[in-house]
């Protein structure tokens, strides 16, 4: 890397983080400094910066659907949806919008190519793979295949497989509130170092925003009132994400159905801010974007409804007096699949083909093309637009990934700046 380069980024970084609290901000940079892919799960600024309205989009853009905006590989991860299933997805909106499906794409590539487990010489295999189940998965929805939207231990294979089910035999909600709350139930256990007091003023402030929190749900959540939200205890939430580190965030912990401490559930509440494609988008889309959603909470709830299937009932937003803040539940089960467990190029290349195919129905159902079914519509343009260029498409999308070497540089020079 030049000096040019380097000195680059590090002011790029700072300039990014400097709304942080300096001792915030220098925890953020030592979550970032442990590796390169640490790094970019920290920097998804620096890839809008370097592909927002690349040339390269137009040889087989033109098709957009809702994108998670941050994709890599630990933004995939098990949860458990609104019927108390265990399943696997995308599962992070904080930076999703509506754009060309290929920047989701380029992005998970370039996760791949960071993978610590897969030699250098093998990385273009394993981003082909993925890049292939992608089409393959919009062929079959083209051709009007009856695919899943919901993935879980039933319809994965091999390690996402053995995954999913110890996540769904190890996790509980008795097991969640172990963690979080006192013995007995009803208050958040302090001790934990991942949680602090709320300051009486926004605990008042979030209280009095619950009503019109009630009036943003959908679905089953329509059912429930200011009575079933009974707010047993609230705190602060610590040192949670990597791109996120310090964004303001709180726990509530609420009644449940039952009236027993057994059922209580915790709700998420994160404040919400621009995605970071945002400060890099033409000024035409980026006005686009501001007619579109009241806020960036209204934003992020419509992309989780559109990305996911069978949502969190208690998904909403509130506005508090610093933004406004999505909200959801903690469901019992929040892992990402543990890549540590890839050992080898087979095991990569079967994951990444997996992580291609549920991409591909992710983007399908998150599209908003007319017609009797938008999976069809969005796969058909995507299938149509790449034509008889498979191969093309695939090794352009193994030309992107291997940007995963000017991420390893960047990183080499940003871990000598922290040291």
């Amino acid at each position: 890397m030049t000096q040019t380069r380097a000195t680059q980024i590090i002011q790029t970084i700072s300039a990014w983080n400097a709304s942080l609290p300096p001792e915030v901000r220098q925890q953020k940079y030592a979550k970032m400094a442990v590796s390169p892919f640490a790094f970019y799960r920290g920097t998804n600024h620096l890839y809008w910066q370097a592909f927002a309205g690349e040339a390269r989009l137009a040889r087989f853009g033109g098709v957009s659907t809702w994108l998670q905006g941050d994709l890599h590989a630990e933004n995939f991860g098990a949860f458990t949806n609104d019927e108390g299933r265990v399943v696997y997805s995308v599962n992070d909106f904080d930076e999703a919008f509506f754009g060309d499906y290929q920047y989701d794409v380029w992005r998970m590539a370039i996760s791949l190519g960071l993978g610590e487990n897969v030699r250098e010489k093998e990385q273009a295999r394993v981003v082909a793979t993925f890049a292939e189940n992608y089409l393959e998965t919009l062929g079959l929805w083209r051709a009007h295949e009856k695919l899943e939207t919901e993935f879980s231990k039933k319809n994965t294979r091999g390690k996402l497989k053995k995954f999913l089910k110890e996540v769904e035999k190890e996790n509980s909600r008795a097991k969640l509130l172990e963690k979080w709350t006192i013995p007995g139930g009803g208050r958040f256990d302090l001790t934990n170092d991942e949680l602090d007091p709320v300051p009486d003023p926004r605990r008042d402030e979030i209280l009095a925003a619950l009503p019109g929190y009630l009036l943003t749900l959908s679905g089953a959540g329509n059912t429930f009132s200011v009575d079933h939200l009974h707010v047993k205890d609230l705190a602060v939430r610590l040192n949670a994400g990597t791109g996120s580190f310090g964004t303001p965030r709180y726990y509530l912990l609420v009644e449940g159905k039952s009236g027993l401490p057994q059922d209580d559930v915790i709700l998420d509440v994160k404040r919400q801010t621009k995605p970071s494609a945002y400060a890099f988008l033409p000024a035409a889309e980026r006005g686009l974007y501001d007619r579109l959603f009241v806020h960036d909470a209204h934003r992020a709830v419509i992309a989780y409804r559109a990305m996911t299937h069978n949502t969190d009932d208690y998904l909403g937003w509130m506005r508090l007096s610093d933004g406004s803040y999505l909200v959801r539940e903690r469901t019992f089960v929040k892992e990402a699949f543990p890549l540590d467990a890839l050992k080898d190029e087979e095991d990569f290349r079967e994951m990444a083909g997996q992580w291609g195919g549920i991409l591909a129905s992710v983007h399908a159902q998150a599209a908003r093309l007319p017609g009797a079914r938008r999976e069809v519509a969005f796969a058909q343009r995507v299938v149509d637009t790449v034509g008889k260029n498979r191969k093309a498409f695939v090794r352009l999308v193994e030309e992107l990934g291997g940007y995963a070497w000017q991420v390893r540089t960047d990183w080499a020079a940003f871990e000598r700046f922290i040291r």
